[in-house]
């Protein structure tokens, strides 16, 4: 008899510890779930940071301006292992682009620490900077007399020094970006992390 009664008792421990488990792994499932949601729909978010203001700083430089590309607010601080988001404006104004396609090319140009040294960049360097950002590098159609307002996201690693971060922005005509088909001025933006 008290055999029975202590094979019971463990048939009982063993579903107790499986009842356990199953409710902990339904948890941390949910939390995973719920992470995921968060992290995909703040991908969404960052294409409503282009706020007025800058909308309206966009279509001032390129309307009563007459800039055919223009980078608002250029200057930005922003913490370690966050990001930042900057506004470019490109104008069409007619008799510059046959196909009215245009090609936005950005890439790393100055680093400066806080202390006011800027080392020469390397390639490696240069090409860990570039990683940083995000835009669109396909190609973007604007009809005669029309701009359109695109977005550009630069998301600083968590390891990253402090410092200013100098970037050049380009926009040509072809995708190569060859001297002849640059579209406007070069722009340069600076991230200033802290």
């Amino acid at each position: 008899m008290v055999r029975k009664f202590s094979s019971k008792k463990g048939a009982i421990g063993l579903s107790i510890n499986t009842l356990v488990v199953v409710i902990i792994s339904i948890v941390v499932l949910a939390l995973g779930v719920s992470m995921l949601y968060k992290f995909l729909g703040s991908a969404g978010d960052i294409q409503d940071t282009l706020d007025t203001r800058t909308e309206n700083e966009i279509e001032r430089l390129l309307t009563n301006q007459g800039k055919m590309v223009a980078v608002p607010f250029h200057v930005k601080q922003v913490e370690r292992g966050d990001s930042v988001v900057y506004g470019v404006g490109i104008m069409n104004p007619g008799g510059v682009s046959d196909s009215g396609k245009y090609y936005v090319t950005v890439e790393a140009r100055e680093y400066v620490d806080s202390e006011g040294n800027a080392p020469q960049l390397d390639a490696g360097v240069v090409s860990s900077l570039n990683s940083w950002l995000l835009f669109n590098s396909e190609a973007i159609s604007i009809d005669e007399g029309e701009f359109v307002k695109e977005l550009l996201l630069v998301e600083i690693p968590k390891d990253a020094k402090t410092g200013q971060y100098i970037f050049n922005l380009k926009v040509c005509t072809t995708a190569n970006c060859e001297d002849g088909t640059r579209h406007g001025n070069p722009q340069k933006f600076t991230v200033v992390v802290s």
